[in-house]
């Protein structure tokens, strides 16, 4: 159990469909990252720790597979979270509806609200990890976990999406401190993405300091003009922190 994870879950949550309806996307975004970082919040690393093992031990091992596995297993017998209070709704591998092809890891969705949630994750913890969430840019791939909200591949319909961040591996110095120089580094001054004067906001989900939003510009192919997407990021470090 992490105590110092904060958490800040509706005590009361409206029952009428036009209540429902009128409900802004900032209420439900932070009811849905509430339970994410109440996850965080519940799960030892022991319990993480056991199953990379595990999965290390297959001839084909996914850690990153596992443990969103996982994640996903805790929000299917959270009764709260669905049919008995909130009635959200988990869908995993969920197409995209943008022009390119892209698959969420998965996606948080209630019947009353007219947007979504999108999650992309990735494992962090080295620096080819770092690359494969913030930018790949190479003359086989241009890809990476965050570049995928900015081209018309994740949350083409709307202005925000998230990203959770696993830390697998000893590092010496916080992987949130190394992300957000790399983040910076890339999308400061990078036309696709590019970071608004916002540039990121440590802290930003219930002060707590596993996550952080960037602001960034990009070029809408619906709209056909610029447009402002915020990325919520929470990062869980299963190997640094007790």
């Amino acid at each position: 159990m992490r105590k110092f994870v904060k958490v800040e879950t509706s005590e009361s949550f409206p029952q009428s469909i036009p209540e429902l309806r009128e409900l802004s996307d900032k209420y439900w975004k932070e009811e849905i990252l509430s339970y994410i970082l109440q996850y965080y919040k519940e799960t030892d690393n022991k319990i993480i720790e056991d199953l990379i093992q595990k999965e290390r031990l297959k001839p084909k091992a996914d850690i990153e597979f596992a443990i969103k596995k996982h994640i996903k297993n805790w929000f299917r017998k959270n009764k709260e979270f669905g049919v008995d209070k909130f009635g959200f709704i988990l869908n995993d591998e969920v197409g995209n509806e943008g022009t390119k092809k892209g698959f969420y890891d998965f996606k948080i969705e209630h019947s009353y609200w007219k947007s979504y949630f999108p999650f992309e994750c990735k494992n962090l913890g080295t620096n080819d990890l770092l690359n494969e969430y913030v930018f790949v840019g190479t003359k086989d791939r241009t890809d990476g976990g965050m570049y995928r909200y900015f081209i018309d591949k994740y949350a083409a319909n709307q202005n925000f999406g998230g990203l959770i961040g696993f830390v697998i591996h000893k590092t010496e110095r916080t992987v949130i401190e190394q992300l957000i120089e790399k983040i910076t580094s890339v999308y400061k001054s990078k036309t696709i993405g590019q970071l608004l004067d916002e540039m990121v906001i440590r802290n930003s989900i219930f002060n707590n300091s596993n996550t952080f939003n960037s602001h960034h510009f990009r070029q809408s192919p619906i709209a056909n003009a610029t447009e402002k997407v915020v990325l919520h990021h929470v990062i869980m470090d299963f190997v640094n922190d007790a």
